[in-house]
């Protein structure tokens, strides 16, 4: 079976019920790191947001094309070591290649690809604890992050935003 990674950071994470929700089922699930800087949106979900340069590929119509494009470029060496700053926790979800596998996660997102969507799905690098760089997909945010609240934490809580 064909597989492909996504990056989750917040209430698509294994412990909040949206995962069960809106993620097929993972063929595994591992604990893994982004670069980037870590806000949140209204006091209710976070967002993150990456350097361009760390993005390889910015999602089309056909994910399954997309990702396999994604994988043939070479390697993206942008991002360091995790002991560098601005590395945001999160977890690497594996997840069978299908063309509509990433659909509920994409509604649930607000990702549309002609939309005015706060959410663009990319393929960018994460790191695992093993430090293996993986591509992966990676709801993020490429406009102005003004309005949103910087997260002086590198994880995300739904309880820390509802207290």
């Amino acid at each position: 079976m064909d597989t492909q990674f996504v990056f989750v950071y917040g209430t698509l994470m294994s412990s909040y019920p949206e995962h069960a929700l809106y993620c097929p089922k993972p063929v595994s699930v591992a604990k893994a790191f982004m670069q980037g800087e870590l806000f949140e949106v209204q006091g209710k979900y976070p967002i993150l947001k990456i350097p361009e340069e760390d993005i390889v590929l910015h999602a089309t119509g056909n994910p399954v094309e997309d990702w396999l494009k994604a994988n043939k470029r070479g390697r993206h060496s942008s991002i360091g070591d995790r002991d560098s700053a601005n590395w945001i926790e999160g977890e690497l979800l594996e997840l069978p290649l299908q063309e509509n596998s990433l659909a509920k996660m994409d509604e649930w997102e607000g990702f549309e690809l002609k939309g005015n969507s706060v959410y663009r799905r990319v393929v960018a690098e994460a790191i695992t604890e093993e430090e293996t760089k993986m591509r992966s997909w990676v709801y993020v945010t490429l406009g102005e992050t003004s309005a949103f609240q910087r997260l002086k934490t590198p994880r995300w809580s739904r309880q820390r935003s509802q207290a």
